[in-house]
């Protein structure tokens, strides 16, 4: 597998929510060693697989640990659940998040807390009440 240039782009899709030949659109953005994942399609390691082996980049959500999300519409945040979970579960980190005040606001009520907002325990009894910021660093644009 090859290493992307300094700077350079792997798109992840051209598609918008009504495509039913690509997937949505998003892309990794590569400068040197820092990647930055823009938007979250679904199925989001599939993907990153998928466009990755395509380029022949070597490249899993494991190499991302900053992502911005432009807006909440399902095409471009659908992935964010697995994303965030990925990492906090896997990988015991929180990633850097970006996006702007309008994003953010309604980020977690509205699209966010419904699936991720209570942790249970193996037996499935509630053992924490989360947040946002207990998945991402929120970095505002």
């Amino acid at each position: 597998m090859k290493k992307p240039s300094k700077l350079s782009f792997l798109v992840l899709g051209i598609g918008d929510l009504f495509t039913k030949f690509y997937y949505h659109t998003s892309m990794i953005i590569f400068a040197d060693d820092f990647k930055l994942l823009v938007d979250f399609p679904s199925p989001l390691r599939k993907v990153i697989y998928e466009a990755s082996k395509k380029a022949k980049f070597d490249i899993d959500v494991t190499d991302i640990n900053d992502a911005i999300l432009t807006h909440v519409h399902s095409d471009h945040s659908n992935g964010i659940e697995t994303y965030g979970f990925y990492k906090l579960f896997f990988e015991g980190k929180k990633p850097t998040l970006y996006t702007i005040p309008e994003v953010k606001d309604v980020l977690w009520e509205n699209r966010l807390k419904a699936s991720m907002g209570y942790l249970t325990n193996k037996n499935f009894d509630f053992e924490k009440q989360m947040i946002l910021e207990d998945y991402f660093n929120i970095q505002i644009l």
